[in-house]
């Protein structure tokens, strides 16, 4: 009698300050020793400019960038960067990640306003988007003591329910 075995896919995120006192090819060099199947790049000041040596190091490792994590900037709410979704389609990545807008709730005009501009971006680029939230105890202290969420985007649910309104997963 045979069975079905499901194949995980594994992948690492990474971004620029993981580690922080080491380059980016350590990284590279290191997940290539694991078996992972590639890594969802963080983009932020250091990848987002110097993308083709990240290319460069994925085809060295056989590592590829499977994913793309919305920037900080964007993350944050500060800026949305359209320019990193044209990054994702140029690196023919499998999805991107984004997050909920820190503080803001999930009913808010404003949450409406970015999903669907999200979903617009999906659209746009081919590429799926998913939103992603972390459970309290696994979130960064630094990032969520300055950007801290809105306390409606920690029931996964409610926000499945919202993203899938728009077309978006998580």
């Amino acid at each position: 009698k045979q069975t079905a075995t499901a194949k995980i896919s594994v992948n690492v995120s990474i971004g620029d300050f993981s580690p922080l006192l080491r380059g980016p090819e350590f990284l590279f060099r290191g997940i290539a020793t694991t078996g992972a199947h590639g890594v969802e790049l963080w983009v932020g000041i250091k990848s987002r400019w110097t993308i083709n040596y990240y290319r460069r190091l994925s085809q060295k490792y056989n590592v590829p960038i499977v994913a793309l994590h919305q920037p900080l900037w964007a993350m944050t709410g500060v800026y949305f960067d359209e320019g990193f979704f044209r990054l994702g389609q140029s690196l023919g990545v499998q999805h991107i990640t984004c997050h909920p807008l820190p503080g803001v709730a999930l009913s808010s005009n404003r949450m409406h306003a970015y999903f669907s501009r999200l979903a617009s971006m999906q659209e746009k680029f081919g590429i799926p988007i998913l939103i992603e939230n972390l459970p309290q105890q696994y979130r960064n202290g630094i990032l969520h003591h300055f950007f801290p969420p809105a306390s409606d985007s920690n029931d996964v649910l409610l926000l499945s329910e919202t993203v899938s309104k728009y077309g978006l997963n998580l």
